[in-house]
């Protein structure tokens, strides 16, 4: 009878790929990363009680590209003095999960052209202002399927630091001590 019938799975060619289970009548599968594609066969066997069949499910698991990202954190609140360049390695702050990282291009963009440049050959983000202020540094990152994320970090330009004493109250960039 229907109700004596029970599925279960007896194999799964690609475990890193796809998690199978059953439930009553259902077979679920769930991949196990969603940065993860290919091929994985579960193969699905019936019984009765009385007799007993097996069947193969072929699952295949399209990727979706992703964006290229950038981690900017250690790029935000940067101080410079203005007429001087910096010349900053960002390699290793961008990345692709799904291509590799030498395959994204970089794009700069500032208020001022000229102002911040990449270097694509070395890997290197050039900037000097001679105005001081703040600055806006617009990074896109495209990768080669044509995605894309943007990512943007203020550059504070001095021409002159302020200094001040230290107090019992503030802490300053001068303190005496007796």
């Amino acid at each position: 009878s229907p109700s004596d019938l029970s599925l279960s799975i007896v194999s799964n060619s690609n475990e890193e790929l796809v998690y199978g289970s059953i439930s009553g009548q259902t077979l679920t599968a769930i991949t196990a990363n969603e940065d993860f594609n290919g091929v994985a066969e579960v193969i699905v066997m019936a019984d009765d009680g009385a007799k007993s069949s097996q069947t193969s499910v072929v699952f295949f698991v399209i990727n979706v590209n992703d964006a290229p990202e950038a981690n900017i954190s250690s790029l935000e609140g940067m101080t410079l003095k203005s007429g001087e360049q910096v010349s900053i390695g960002i390699l290793p702050l961008i990345s692709d999960v799904d291509d590799p990282d030498e395959e994204i291009w970089v794009d700069v963009d500032t208020s001022i052209p000229g102002s911040a440049q990449f270097d694509h050959i070395n890997g290197v983000l050039n900037m000097m202002w001679e105005e001081p202020g703040e600055h806006n540094v617009k990074l896109t990152l495209i990768d080669s399927h044509g995605d894309w994320s943007s990512s943007q970090f203020i550059v504070n330009i001095l021409d002159a630091k302020p200094l001040s004493w230290g107090t019992d109250f503030d802490q300053g960039d001068l303190d005496v001590t007796l």
